[in-house]
């Protein structure tokens, strides 16, 4: 949807832009059901808070039996404040992370990682689940890993959420990795397998993996491999310069997936039974000057059913993002993205949006305060759906 920049306010301390031209205080919880609901909600999530805490020292007290093992453990978490344009305001928390690292030896690392979140109007909302374990060791000159990690595949989907310069990462990033929204996002984007990768401070750097194909989290129905590759360039690094090039491919023949929360629209083709030929590549650039850095990012997927009566489908999209540092601890962030779901179809499902930021670093680089504000445009009538996003983020 189309604004003209005069309709923006700048956020001020205690104010924020509603979309519409006319600044609105930001109230208390009692303007605001959806907001009490949410506090009442994190006011009981302590147990689950608490199972979540014991599985990840579980996971890493078993290593730490064996002997010569080590665990370093950390924790963060993110509570957002959503406006969205033309609907109430609500408060949740967006993540609540912990994750442990060490060693099993002198050669096997492990990582494993948990995750809690709550009023986000999510299907994965009020439960913990283990987001990440896996284990790693040298071979073939190489580094072999094994367990529920992300496929290789793209690059801002790599980026840790609280590196993030934008609060969202892009639709198309969401939608077209390998496992990205399957079982009803209950996967975060892992998924079973085994990996190997070259050195990762080489130049030019191979990651390919073979993994389940369903996604973590995700009851097996049949053998359906996801085969994922990643190339990665360095072209050039001296000092506080520095471009990155890379490519990414994946390939599965799906069995029986839904598709189409990935896809929005499809559901009526068919897509929420998918069987058939499901292909995905993307090419991706990155380039770092000094205090400014550049990125952006193209993902393609080739959808081709089996069953008569269903057309392919062809889904692509991009986002370019540029942020530079302004003094010594704001950081401004713009960017611009596209998602097609069906290039066959043009429907409100097309999206193109645009993101401006701030980022506010408060304490080092665990604590900081982001605020967006997105401009949402889709295909046919226009729609107010516009959205400030603020959130804070802390690490103890």
């Amino acid at each position: 949807m189309r604004r003209r920049a005069g309709n923006i306010t700048a956020p001020r301390t205690g104010r924020a832009g509603n979309g519409l031209g006319k600044p609105q205080r930001l109230r208390s919880a009692r303007h605001y059901p959806g907001l009490r609901e949410t506090e009442g909600e994190l006011r009981v999530s302590r147990v689950a808070l608490a199972a979540l805490s014991l599985l990840v020292l579980l996971l890493c007290a078993v290593p730490c039996a064996a002997g010569k093992a080590t665990a370093q453990t950390s924790t963060y978490y993110q509570v957002r404040l959503t406006v969205p344009q033309g609907q109430a305001s609500y408060l949740s928390l967006r993540r609540l992370k912990l994750f442990a690292q060490g060693r099993l030896g002198e050669k096997v690392t492990y990582y494993v990682q948990g995750i809690y979140k709550l009023g986000n109007r999510s299907a994965t909302d009020g439960r913990p689940y283990l987001q990440e374990a896996r284990v790693s060791c040298p071979c073939c000159s190489g580094k072999l890993t094994l367990g529920q990690f992300k496929p290789p595949f793209g690059l801002e989907r790599f980026t840790p959420d609280y590196r993030l310069e934008t609060i969202d990462r892009a639709r198309v990033t969401e939608s077209l990795v390998p496992t990205g929204k399957l079982n009803r996002g209950k996967t975060f984007v892992r998924d079973l397998g085994v990996q190997w990768e070259t050195d990762p401070s080489a130049p030019l750097r191979l990651a390919v993996g073979v993994f389940t194909g369903y996604g973590a989290n995700s009851r097996v129905v049949r053998v359906c491999p996801l085969c994922a590759a990643r190339l990665l360039w360095t072209a050039h690094e001296e000092g506080e310069r520095r471009i990155t090039l890379g490519a990414s491919f994946c390939t599965r023949n799906a069995p029986d997936i839904d598709f189409s929360r990935a896809l929005p629209g499809t559901g009526a083709l068919g897509y929420d039974h998918f069987c058939g030929s499901d292909r995905r590549w993307g090419v991706q650039a990155a380039a770092d000057w000094r205090k400014t850095h550049l990125c952006g990012e193209y993902l393609c997927g080739e959808f081709r059913p089996r069953k008569a009566g269903m057309r392919a489908v062809r889904a692509s999209g991009y986002y370019v993002q540029a942020s530079r540092e302004v003094g010594r601890r704001v950081r401004l962030v713009v960017k611009h993205e596209m998602f097609d779901p069906d290039g066959a179809v043009r429907n409100r499902h097309d999206a193109r949006w645009t993101t401006v930021g701030v980022n506010w670093r408060l304490s080092g680089e665990g604590e900081r305060l982001q605020v967006n504000y997105v401009f949402r445009r889709e295909a046919g009538a226009p729609v107010a759906d516009d959205a400030l996003l603020v959130q804070y983020q802390r690490f103890f």
